[in-house]
């Protein structure tokens, strides 16, 4: 089985936690290898993106949230006859 397989298994929650873990890792190799190459890697915008990623980890509900209120805009501003929606009163 292919660890593509694997992933599309998987509810969002773990895909969710999968990613994060990922991105951790490389944050941490790519810290490692600045490191040996005498890089401080705390000046960089590497810390600010682990430290983004340590948030996630830490926080208790890292499942990705909609804005509503946004959605809603967007839908209203991308329909065709705008106006005329607003007119017969449909509710979206």
């Amino acid at each position: 089985m292919f660890v593509r397989d694997i992933y599309e298994k998987r509810d969002v929650e773990d895909r969710v936690k999968y990613d994060l873990f990922l991105s951790y890792s490389l944050n941490a190799l790519f810290w490692f290898y600045l490191r040996t190459q005498g890089v401080d890697p705390s000046k960089r915008a590497l810390k600010s993106e682990t430290d983004r990623v340590r948030e996630y980890f830490a926080s208790k509900t890292i499942m990705p949230r909609i804005n509503t209120a946004a959605a809603q805009r967007f839908i209203r501003s991308g329909l065709y006859g705008n106006q005329s929606a607003m007119i017969t009163g449909i509710q979206i």
